[in-house]
């Protein structure tokens, strides 16, 4: 389940997150975070926020 979550646009991430108490233990996952890209999606600051706290060391940039 961690690989499919991974594999998750930070929007369907939150929505699994918010289904049940299973999901939401496997969605904060820092795995989960390795691929989030935000320069395409618009979020929230409490959503970055959220993001950078569950991502812990899988959390990295882009530059470009």
């Amino acid at each position: 389940m961690l690989q499919v979550f991974s594999l998750l646009d930070i929007q369907s991430l939150c929505q699994a997150a918010a289904s049940c108490s299973l999901f939401k233990k496997i969605a904060m996952e820092p795995a989960c975070y390795r691929n989030v890209d935000l320069t395409y999606c618009k979020v929230d600051n409490s959503t970055v926020a959220k993001m950078i706290r569950n991502a812990g060391q899988y959390l990295r940039y882009a530059l470009g």
